[in-house]
């Protein structure tokens, strides 16, 4: 099957039609077009690059909700934590009401967490530019964005070049994010090289988990 002459990524398209409204433009009775044909395309072009412009102000926007949510879900968990440990401080404080709450309950003999034996796996969006959406997933229930039991966050360790370096010493951590997806914003010098992503869970006691796979993704401008 022959491949499509019309490409498939936006950036792709909107060069290739502005090339085909220009050349239709300068040679319209060549190519057996009017006005009205250049007109009805004109028009449609726009609505086009308009609705690239909104969706492209919508995921901001978005972005921009996330963070807020969650800021407030820091803030008041915070909150809610501190009153908790204010409670469980009490000496009256009994299973049931503990039960009531929905808090935890004391153990007599706490169990130590062990280091997670799963690895995140990981896709990368690469749809806006100068950025890479990343979105993470647990090896052993990849239909859920649930972390493992007994882990605090997913750190991710970045490196940019042609090759990913077979040492993971050598990728920089960017961050240890608690919740799927996360957003790297790159820079301008960077645009048409590869980011090399390796992620590994780590536990409430700062054990590290196993590597992921390592994820290559185009820096897009």
């Amino acid at each position: 099957m022959p491949k499509d002459y019309i490409p498939s990524n936006d950036a792709d398209f909107s060069a290739w039609l502005d090339n085909f409204l220009t050349q239709t433009e300068k040679s319209k009775t060549r190519f057996r077009l009017n006005d009205a044909d250049l007109a009805e395309l004109g028009k449609l072009a726009t609505d086009f690059q308009t609705s690239i412009t909104d969706a492209q102000q919508a995921q901001v926007a978005l972005d921009t909700k996330i963070q807020v949510k969650r800021q407030a879900r820091a803030a008041i968990e915070a909150a809610t934590r501190a009153r908790v440990r204010q409670i469980q401080a009490a000496p009256d404080i009994t299973d049931a009401d503990r039960a009531g709450l929905r808090i935890t309950l004391r153990d007599a003999t706490p169990t130590r967490a062990g280091a997670p034996t799963s690895r995140p796996i990981a896709t990368v969006d690469t749809s806006e530019r100068l950025r890479h959406r990343l979105d993470y997933r647990d090896s052993a229930t990849p239909t859920r964005r649930a972390k493992p039991a007994g882990v605090k966050g997913c750190e991710i360790y970045l490196y940019v070049g042609a090759d990913a370096p077979a040492d993971p010493n050598a990728f920089r951590l960017l961050t240890l994010d608690a919740a799927s997806p996360y957003t790297v914003e790159h820079n301008a010098a960077d645009i048409g090289k590869t980011a090399h992503y390796l992620l590994r869970w780590l536990s409430t006691q700062d054990e590290p988990g196993p590597w992921s796979d390592t994820i290559h993704a185009t820096i897009t401008g």
